[in-house]
């Protein structure tokens, strides 16, 4: 029973850090209106990104270090601590930061999930397990939408963030009182300060390069920033070769196993974060359709991963990971190339089709992925290993979103939905979206076949590398 409600906790934690990242932006018109302040509407956005992105690995490691209920209350209480504060911000400049404590603390909350998951249940459960997390972001990214407008049409946007607080106390309630971890030998760790901040650095040097030009710092070019973050990235792997205690251990990546989850991983992040920002652009810029019939498009993917989460914890003993990794990965390859045909050949059947299969495919690899780089690792390191996966998405996904919108963009020539209604644009503006959406459509299948080859190519057997079984609190 105790186990049923920490897990219970920890998706309630799921949905709060999941809806986080779809109810602001029906918010952000309102804040705009009445915190002025326009010239910082996207770092909103982006404060909460590059926070929660630079923090995944450190929350992994720190949970193998100190302990999970530990750092997982201290990731949540920050969360809460950072909603307070975006509540109460008067002006926008404070509402940037505190949005950035916000995402400091959400770091925590997936890689953690998944973490205490793995120590919790045996791999079949916790393969199943991955459905029903699936199943919550999913149902999260419908009702986010619409709780922010609800919030900011009959309370004040203020409660967009303040109404964490009951979420968020409750997962703290459960987690912490109720998970009990195996006493630790008492000794001192050495901290990766060094490294830690190396790898911060590199990685929001790495996404400031990103940013569209009016929004970089200082005004200076990509090729600096992109030189910069080479430089951190260089020392962060030199000063972990040394350090005693790494914050990400170097030798992981020795094994097939987590250099193809998290190698694949960078690619399958650049495509499901290209088909959430740009299938429901074609719904509503090519076919002329609603913002609810582009958010109902995306819905065949999230049943479809899903489903295969479920269906794959239940085969997981008879067929094994590298099975279900080829078969996933061969499913989103065929996913990518069926919404690529749909885009040019406009058979909406397609699209559905691809979009399915995309879903049944990213359902076999990200749990089997997750489950996988658990298992060959002892309970010591299983913290990091699987932080590292849910890295590696984030930053394929922000690279991918960035350079996927530069394309678009140098296709097109002009932003689309600058006129306010994409169902309005003008006829010759509109082919021009179809060519632009086209080379993105096949940089995104490109990247899709890739990732398919990596899994399919790399991904060993993994069966007779599992460490044993989980212990139960």
């Amino acid at each position: 029973m105790r186990r049923t409600w920490i897990t219970v906790g920890l998706l309630v934690g799921t949905f709060l850090a999941s809806i986080e990242a779809t109810v602001v932006g029906t918010a952000m018109p309102s804040i705009a209106e009445q915190l002025g302040g326009f010239h910082l509407f996207s770092w909103v956005f982006s404060a909460y990104l590059l926070a929660q992105t630079i923090s995944i690995p450190l929350y992994g490691r720190l949970a193998d270090l100190l302990g999970r209920r530990a750092t997982y209350v201290a990731g949540v209480s920050l969360f809460l601590v950072g909603s307070v504060a975006c509540g109460l911000a008067p002006s926008m400049e404070l509402l940037v930061a505190a949005r950035a404590l916000q995402g400091l603390g959400a770091g925590c909350v997936l890689p953690l999930t998944m973490t205490i998951f793995g120590d919790l249940y045996e791999v079949q459960l916790r393969t199943k397990l991955q459905g029903l997390f699936s199943l919550v972001w999913g149902v999260s990214s419908v009702v986010g939408p619409l709780a922010g407008g609800a919030i900011v049409l009959h309370w004040s946007w203020r409660w967009v963030f303040l109404s964490n607080l009951p979420f968020g106390l409750v997962a703290l309630a459960l987690v912490g009182v109720l998970l009990r971890e195996p006493a630790r030998a008492r000794r001192e760790h050495r901290l990766d300060v060094a490294g830690a901040a190396l790898l911060s650095a590199a990685t929001m040097l790495l996404l400031v390069s990103l940013l569209p030009a009016e929004q970089r710092p200082q005004g200076l070019p990509a090729a600096v920033w992109l030189g910069l973050a080479a430089a951190a990235a260089l020392g962060f792997v030199l000063v972990e070769r040394r350090h005693p205690e790494p914050l990400v251990p170097l030798d992981l990546f020795r094994d097939r196993v987590h250099l193809a989850a998290n190698g694949a991983g960078v690619l399958l992040g650049v495509v499901l974060f290209g088909i959430v920002g740009y299938v429901p652009l074609y719904v509503q810029g090519v076919r002329g359709g609603t913002p609810v019939e582009a958010g109902a498009m995306l819905i065949p993917l999230s049943l479809g991963w899903t489903a295969a989460s479920i269906v794959a914890g239940r085969l997981v003993r008879r067929v094994g990971f590298q099975f279900l990794v080829r078969f996933g990965s061969a499913l989103i390859a065929a996913g990518a190339a069926l919404a690529l045909i749909e885009l040019w050949r406009g058979v909406p059947l397609l699209g559905l089709i691809g979009l399915t299969a995309y879903g049944v495919g990213m359902g076999c690899c990200i749990s089997s992925f997750t489950v996988s780089v658990q298992e060959r690792v002892p309970p010591t390191r299983r913290g990091i290993a699987t932080a590292l996966t849910q890295f590696s998405r984030t930053i394929g996904g922000s690279i991918g979103v960035a350079l996927l919108g530069a394309l678009l963009l140098s296709v097109v020539g002009q932003d689309p939905t600058a006129g306010g209604d994409l169902a309005a644009i003008a006829p010759a503006l509109r082919d021009k979206l179809v060519q632009g959406l086209g080379a993105v459509f096949t940089a995104m299948a490109a990247a899709a076949i890739a990732a398919g080859i990596v899994g399919i190519l790399l991904f060993p057997r993994v069966e007779e590398g599992m460490v044993g079984p989980p212990r139960r609190p």
